[in-house]
């Protein structure tokens, strides 16, 4: 607040803010026309995020990024118009050569750079160590097989232990797979939701239920739904 300025957020972050938060955070500042603009540059940017496109729209998006720019030249000083504001009128282009934005979008590649930076351990020679890592890991699952069973309990380098890890011993050949029944209880429960599903059941269900309703006049609808569950699944 004191710079009034948005700092330490990555691309996804930035992205998230320009499609969703800013219109919203917005709302309420003057003038208008700044406010505007600046809606208009959301939205844009909302519209060539979408995973389907239609080729047809593209010629208008592009006159209308044209005039959001424009707007944003008469709202700013000519010092905020730099090249990367600039680099917003070429963005339908590059869709129209290259698809969709999101099949050629960069968080892939810097969270890859980010496990990347994982492997410095020499901040003095950053580049080898990345290469040292790199070279480590594809060595280590490249042997697979050999690996794993030389070292049991090594880890991947750069990669997370999977959720499943440990769950899957003892089944097939290699070990006794316990199991343990359910309960009465449990079984029958299961039996009553079924039953009710059961669209042949209808009919069966209503008629038992008038028998015990006309045997037990003085009883009340859950003293007679207890015991329709009683005799007709259990008996």
């Amino acid at each position: 607040m004191k710079d009034l300025a948005l700092t330490n957020y990555n691309s996804h972050d930035c992205h998230v803010m320009m499609t969703t938060f800013l219109p919203i955070v917005i709302r309420a500042i003057n003038p208008v026309f700044l406010k505007m603009a600046v809606t208009q540059l959301c939205y844009f940017f909302n519209k060539i995020r979408q995973k389907v496109i239609d080729h047809d729209e593209l010629e208008s998006l592009q006159e209308f990024v044209l005039e959001t720019v424009s707007q944003f030249e008469m709202c700013f000083p000519p010092s905020f118009v730099d090249i990367m504001a600039h680099l917003v009128v070429h963005l339908v282009p590059q869709i129209q050569a290259l698809g969709p934005m999101f099949l050629h979008e960069m968080w892939t590649y810097e969270h890859f750079m980010s496990i990347l930076n994982g492997y410095v351990s020499t901040r003095a020679h950053p580049k080898a160590s990345m290469i040292e890592g790199y070279c480590t890991e594809e060595a280590i699952e490249s042997r697979g097989p050999f690996c794993n069973n030389v070292l049991k309990d090594q880890v991947a380098i750069g990669l997370p232990p999977s959720r499943h890890e440990g769950r899957l011993h003892g089944c097939g050949r290699i070990g006794q797979k316990s199991f343990i029944p359910p309960d009465y209880n449990t079984v029958l429960g299961a039996h009553h939701s079924i039953l009710h599903q059961l669209s042949i059941m209808e009919h069966l269900i209503e008629q038992h239920m008038n028998e015990v309703r006309e045997h037990n006049r003085r009883q009340t609808n859950d003293w007679v739904m207890k015991e329709h569950n009683k005799q007709l699944y259990t008996g």
